[in-house]
């Protein structure tokens, strides 16, 4: 009897001890979410396809990647906001914002932004024009294009040194609209502009999206000119008040391991060919 009363103790003892730590592990989730660093990640408004609030909701492919990698931070709580590009950057100039997407590197004219992420995805710049602009041949950028006005999008920064120098010496004219669909409706019906420098991709899903919500005959008369460079989006950190941000070098770092693991197994392909079948079909 005395030898079963022993085991029967062995046994409670190793059950208690195997739900003590049960009860630890319960406790130690909760304290781990508790625990949960609460921060904003700001995205750009109106950079559609890439990133846009539509029915409320911000979206876009750097959006979708962005949620991808925050899936498997689990020591942030993370919000993403979408602002106007350029209240953005004001943000991170002065520190109010942790950082925001998706700004390409522009290390001297954007001093207050450091680090950048890995690159996110490749965006192919190129300049868009009227018909009636490129029945003369214009192959070189930006020697061309001289005389002409070009319209960008408020905040951006593209087109190279060659470029922004003729714009300083007069040689060719910008105009700064708030997004790609008020570039090319300025262009295409206002003729305040000759033509439309942006990311490739985004100018020609907006062409297809004013076809389809807004009818514009005039869009058939747009044609592509020059590639004028290939950019790349990151995820921008301020570095200003950092005092605020004792984690940032935690999560950058996990950011950018958390990245290249997606673009190394191919996941992060996957996400971007999705999302462009995807939105073609919805724009069919």
């Amino acid at each position: 009897m005395s030898n079963i009363l022993v085991l029967s103790v062995k046994r409670i003892i190793v059950i208690c001890q195997f739900l003590w730590k049960i009860v630890l592990c319960l406790i130690f989730a909760k304290s781990v979410s508790a625990e949960r660093i609460p921060l904003t990640v700001l995205a750009d408004i109106d950079y559609y396809p890439y990133s846009f609030v539509e029915q409320g909701k911000v979206t876009g492919v750097y959006t979708k990647i962005i949620n991808r990698i925050l899936q498997d931070m689990h020591r942030y709580q993370v919000t993403i906001q979408a602002v106007p590009w350029k209240r953005g950057l004001k943000m991170l100039a002065q520190g109010k914002a942790f950082a925001m997407y998706p700004p390409y590197k522009k290390r001297v004219s954007r001093p207050f932004i450091d680090p950048y992420s890995k690159p996110l995805m490749k965006e192919v710049v190129s300049v868009f024009c009227r018909e009636d602009i490129l029945a003369v041949k214009r192959p070189r950028w930006p020697q061309d294009y001289y005389g002409l006005t070009i319209g960008l999008n408020v905040g951006f920064i593209m087109g190279g040194a060659q470029f922004h120098k003729a714009v300083q010496e007069g040689a060719i004219t910008i105009k700064e609209y708030p997004n790609n669909q008020s570039n090319l409706i300025q262009m295409l019906i206002a003729h305040e502009t000759d033509c439309y420098m942006n990311d490739r991709q985004a100018i020609l899903w907006t062409m297809q999206y004013l076809k389809k919500k807004r009818p514009i005959k005039q869009i058939d008369l747009l044609v592509e000119g020059t590639a004028v460079s290939v950019e790349y989006g990151h995820l921008g950190y301020t570095n200003q008040n950092l005092e605020k941000y004792p984690f940032k070098q935690h999560f950058v770092n996990q950011f950018d391991q958390i990245l290249g693991e997606l673009e190394l197994s191919g996941e992060l392909q996957t996400i971007i060919s999705q999302y462009w079948e995807e939105g073609l079909i919805e724009q069919q």
